[in-house]
C-alpha cells in the first residue's frame, strides 16, 4: 500500500518538531510476523497480526486490517 506524497510530507514536518528519542520510536519498524505464523484477526477474520511484543505471558498484536489489538497466552 503506497502512502501519498502529501501524507509523507505532513507526516515528515510532524516528526522533525519533535524530539530525537521520541523520533527514534517513530522511525523503528514493528516486529513482523509471517503471513504463515500471524494470527488471524478476532474482529474482522479478514486481517492478521503485527506483533507488538511480549510484555509477561502475554503475546500482544495489532490487525493490519482494521486496527483491533488483541493479545495471547504465550505457552511455556
Amino acid at each position: 500500500m503506497s502512502v501519498p506524497k502529501r501524507h509523507q510530507r505532513r507526516v515528515a514536518k510532524m516528526l522533525a518538531k519533535m524530539p530525537e528519542p521520541i523520533r527514534a520510536v517513530f522511525d523503528s519498524e514493528p516486529h513482523v510476523v509471517s503471513d504463515e505464523e500471524a494470527p488471524e484477526c478476532p474482529v474482522c477474520v479478514t486481517g492478521y497480526g503485527i506483533e507488538l511484543g511480549t510484555l509477561g505471558h502475554r503475546t500482544h498484536f495489532r490487525c493490519r486490517n482494521c486496527g483491533c489489538e488483541w493479545s495471547t497466552v504465550v505457552d511455556a
